[in-house]
């Protein structure tokens, strides 16, 4: 039983409760003016950037498909927007404004670190997914 939640059940979790934040924030952002106007204090390039980023990478991760470079490339891109926004301080602001933050860059640090488990796309594919698997140190007995 240890093993089914180590190796499915957890890093499960970790994909779902990342993927479901940058979806919907990303699907949010790229709503407004296709991900170009969401926050008038960074460039438009940036936004476009940040929010096509958190769709796109949110998506892979729900699924398993390459979730590693996927959770990694969530880790740069919420790490840009917090440095990019003038208004985010973490030192200044009140916990419920970086709170969400925070939890990303947490979620997606572990799924960067233990990999997407075993209920991935990418084994089903014949990809690297079993092949990033087997490296993984925490999904080795």
């Amino acid at each position: 039983m240890d093993k089914t939640f180590r190796d499915k059940i957890g890093p499960l979790a970790f994909r779902l409760a990342l993927a479901s934040v940058c979806l919907v924030h990303g699907f949010w952002k790229v709503q407004v003016a296709g991900g170009a106007g969401w926050n008038p204090e960074i460039a438009t390039h940036w936004q476009l950037a940040i929010a096509w980023g958190e769709l796109i990478c949110g998506t892979l991760v729900l699924l398993g498909m390459q979730c590693r470079a996927a959770a990694a490339g969530l880790l740069v891109i919420v790490g840009a927007e917090a440095l990019l926004n003038p208004s985010w301080d973490f030192w200044k602001n009140q916990i419920g404004q970086r709170d969400t933050t925070l939890i990303v860059l947490l979620l997606a640090l572990g799924v960067a670190s233990i990999g997407g488990g075993e209920w991935i796309v990418d084994l089903h594919l014949g990809g690297a997914g079993k092949a990033s698997r087997k490296k993984s140190p925490a999904l080795q007995a």
